[in-house]
């Protein structure tokens, strides 16, 4: 029968885990970031707020495909 982890081997591969998430996560925010500068994106005199909406609004789009739902800027603005 095998020998179960230690928890320090475990909290080892935790931290190893977590430190590749950020450095994937880092990556996809700059390539995102990268195709965004290309749209011409930095143009646009938007607040943070504004730009995140916009973004989820995108998101959701992709995601439903449909018109009749309610976007994600329509349920922000109805709260």
């Amino acid at each position: 029968m095998a020998r179960a982890k230690s928890p320090s081997a475990i909290r080892d591969q935790i931290r190893i885990l977590q430190k590749q998430l950020r450095e994937a996560e880092e990556k996809e925010a700059l390539r995102i970031g990268q195709i965004a500068m290309k749209a011409g994106v930095e143009t646009l005199d938007l607040s943070e707020n504004e730009l995140e909406a916009a973004f989820a609004e995108m998101v959701h789009s992709f995601r439903s495909g449909r018109k009749n739902e309610q976007r994600p800027s329509d349920v922000a603005q109805n709260a």
